[in-house]
C-alpha cells in the first residue's frame, strides 16, 4: 500500500506503508496530469510516466481509467507482483453509493467511528467506481479511515496505518472472489512470505455499521440503528496470552477476544444501548 507524501509539478514521492520505504516517481517530460500508476515493487517508480498524448514506439504502455502510462521497453520487470499506486487527480471518480455526498462529505463520514479528538488528523481512503482504494486525504496521525461503498449499509472503519495494508489486502481478496474461509489462509501465507508486514505492537480499530437509512447525510450523524465499537489488535496472540475470555464466554458488553491466535486476533469493546449514543458521538462526556 502506498501513500502520497509530497506533490510537485514533475516530482512525486510515495511511502510504501507496508515496508516504510520511500520511492520517487517522475512523470515524463510534458506529462503533468495525475491518475493511476502501476509499477513493479522491484523496479524504480521513475521508470513510469503518466501521459495523455500517447507513448512512443520505444515505450511500453498500459491504460487505466483513461490514464496512459509510458515506460521505456528496455527496463526489465523483475517481479510479477504489481503494486497499485493511487493518486488523486482531476479525473478521479469516487464511488457515490452514499447519495449525493461530495468527496469532503464522504471524508467526514469515514472518520465518524473515531473519537472526535482524532478525526481531523486522520488519513482517509475512499473507493473509486472500480472499488479501487484512493487516498482522499493524507492525515497527520497514525489512523486511516475508509468508507465502504454500499447501497444498503453504512460501513465506516478506521485502523492504524501499520495494520491497514492487511485490511485492504483482505478486502481485495474477497473482491476477487476468494472464499471467506480461504482469505485467512492467503493472508497468513503472505505474512509468512513477507509480502505483508504486521505491526510489532498492539493497534486500535474503530467501526460503525448499520443500515444506510439510519445515516443522516445532512448532519453527518449516525442514528440508533448504526452500531459503534472499538477493537485492539494483537495479531496471533491468544486470549490466554492477552488475559481475556474469548467470544461467547461473557456478555458482549464485556471485553473479549475474537479470532484468538490468528492474524485477526483482537479485543472487542462493545457498548450497551445506553452507551451507544456516546460511542457514535465520539465526544467526551462527564459522568456524575
Amino acid at each position: 500500500m502506498f501513500s502520497l507524501v509530497g506533490r510537485k509539478t514533475h516530482d512525486l514521492h510515495f511511502v510504501d506503508l507496508s515496508g516504510l520505504k520511500t520511492y520517487h516517481f517522475s512523470p515524463l517530460i510534458g506529462c503533468g496530469h495525475l491518475g493511476i500508476a502501476l509499477a513493479s515493487r522491484d523496479e524504480k517508480l521513475s521508470n513510469w510516466g503518466v501521459c495523455t498524448s500517447g507513448c512512443s514506439p520505444s515505450q511500453d504502455q498500459c491504460a487505466r481509467n483513461d490514464v496512459l502510462l509510458c515506460r521505456t521497453k528496455e527496463v526489465p520487470v523483475r517481479s510479477p507482483y504489481l503494486a497499485l499506486l493511487i493518486i488523486i487527480g482531476a479525473s478521479t471518480c469516487l464511488a457515490q453509493d452514499y447519495g449525493t455526498l461530495s468527496t469532503e462529505q464522504q471524508i467526514a463520514a469515514a472518520v465518524l467511528p473515531l473519537p472526535a479528538v482524532l478525526r481531523d488528523q486522520a488519513s482517509v481512503i475512499l473507493f473509486d467506481k472500480h472499488e479501487t482504494p484512493v487516498i482522499a486525504r493524507k492525515g497527520t496521525n497514525e489512523m486511516n479511515c475508509m468508507l465502504i461503498p454500499s447501497s444498503t449499509e453504512f460501513d465506516a472503519r478506521c485502523y492504524n496505518s501499520s495494520f491497514m495494508p492487511v485490511i485492504l489486502r483482505a478486502r481485495e481478496l474477497r473482491k476477487n472472489g476468494v472464499k471467506p474461509e480461504d482469505v485467512a489462509k492467503n493472508i497468513d501465507s503472505e505474512i509468512q512470505h513477507k509480502k505483508l508486514n504486521l505491526p510489532d505492537h498492539p493497534t486500535a480499530g474503530y467501526r460503525m455499521l448499520g443500515p444506510i437509512s439510519a445515516y443522516d447525510q445532512k448532519t453527518n450523524t449516525a442514528g440508533n440503528a448504526i452500531k459503534s465499537w472499538q477493537s485492539i489488535h494483537f495479531p496471533y496472540k491468544t486470549a490466554k496470552e492477552i488475559g481475556l475470555p474469548v467470544e461467547g464466554e461473557v456478555p458482549r458488553t464485556f471485553p473479549y477476544v475474537m479470532a484468538s491466535g490468528t492474524y485477526w486476533s483482537h479485543v472487542m469493546i462493545e457498548h450497551s444501548p445506553t452507551e451507544q449514543a456516546e460511542a457514535r458521538d465520539g465526544n467526551t462526556t462527564t459522568r456524575h
